[in-house]
């Protein structure tokens, strides 16, 4: 009894007998298997819990980790958005100046292809706004036909460039 009563639940009595003294024995051992199928059940669940809790506290590091790439890039494309903004300014008044002079060529198309670059640059950056902003984790409707076009609008030089053809067929 004072064996069981320390924790060693694999300690048996196993006294053979009719009388009071083997009843108490019977009892004892049937005590003690009860209590060492507890301990096992609840170190199971202990285990069980313990798992559940590391995968938890993982998919909270990863949501940190990704939350910290968001302000990232919002600060990133905050320091970009104003000399790209500078940068159409000036294209702008290029063109309106070769516009002006009625000069067309190779210069008003180079000047043409930086704009669109820099005004592609701008969405991009966009895209990394809208990224980095903090969502409600409101859930609502969304257009995936809408999301696959964004992707594709920003891959698409890199999949041209790798000469591969892409066809959407969306719903």
């Amino acid at each position: 009894a004072q064996q069981l009563g320390e924790g060693r639940l694999d300690r048996r009595m196993r006294i053979e007998s009719d009388g009071e003294i083997g009843q108490l024995s019977q009892a004892f051992d049937t005590m003690a298997d009860s209590l060492q199928a507890a301990r096992e059940t609840l170190e199971q669940k202990v285990e069980e819990r313990t798992q559940a809790l590391e995968r938890s506290q993982q998919q909270l590091l990863q949501a940190a980790k990704l939350a910290s790439i968001g302000e990232l890039a919002g600060g990133v494309a905050h320091e970009i958005n104003n000399p790209i903004g500078i940068i159409l300014m000036r294209i702008a008044r290029l063109e309106e100046e070769l516009n002006a002079l009625a000069l067309s060529g190779e210069t008003a198309e180079d000047v043409a292809v930086i704009g669109r670059q820099v005004a592609k640059i701008s969405r991009i950056v966009s895209g990394l706004l809208t990224f980095s902003r903090r969502s409600t984790a409101e859930l609502r409707p969304l257009d995936l036909n809408d999301v696959v076009h964004r992707t594709v609008h920003l891959m698409e030089d890199l999949v041209r460039s790798r000469a591969v053809e892409l066809k959407l067929d969306l719903a």
